[in-house]
């Protein structure tokens, strides 16, 4: 039995399907016309994510003695849904040159529909706490798997696409931290 061809899913069966079925999920995602699609519903994530977290912390910082200021709060969540917005566009320009380097073949269009649809389930889970925090493993597979699809890279070389930056990103916010630590006395 072969793997089943479907068109035209919505939004919430693209996302179900990247969890279950990643074959048909990136098969529609493929489909797709330019990035506004992908945008749209990443768009749509990040702002519903945005109002839930802030509608939990409101509740928890009303069950407790600390004062929060309205304004400091709500800029705080507004500037973070503007930089999650450019996420996906810094993290393209980034991962597609890449890409194009270890050999893949499809176009920056597919590689920011890969990296906006891998972010989605991360903003999702992240509302639990403490498995969450976790949630970026799975990301980090669905993008590596998507370049797979939509870039024709190996197992191999959309696993260095995914880690390269992913590690770059890591070794220098370390590297920038011990410089903190030693010039300034922060983060001990």
């Amino acid at each position: 039995m072969g793997k089943k061809r479907v068109r035209g899913l919505s939004a919430l069966s693209k996302l179900k399907s990247l969890l279950t079925d990643g074959d048909i999920a990136f098969q529609e995602i493929i489909r797709e016309k330019g990035i506004f699609c992908s945008f749209l519903t990443y768009l749509g994530v990040v702002i519903a994510t945005t109002i839930v977290t802030l509608i939990i912390r409101l509740i928890l910082y009303s069950m407790s003695d600390l004062q929060i200021l309205w304004p400091d709060f709500t800029n705080n969540v507004l500037s973070n849904t503007i930089a999650l917005l450019i996420v996906p566009f810094a993290a393209t320009l980034i991962i597609h040159p890449l890409i194009l380097l270890l050999g893949g073949r499809g176009g920056i269009a597919g590689t920011f529909k890969v990296i906006a649809y891998a972010l989605i389930p991360y903003f999702i889970i992240s509302l639990i706490p403490i498995v969450g925090q976790l949630s970026f493993v799975l990301t980090l597979m669905i993008a590596g798997y998507g370049f797979m699809r939509v870039h024709n890279l190996t197992q191999f070389r959309a696993g260095l696409a995914v880690a390269i930056p992913f590690l770059a990103v890591y070794l220098l916010m370390n590297v920038v931290g011990l410089w903190l630590a030693i010039n300034f006395g922060l983060g001990g």
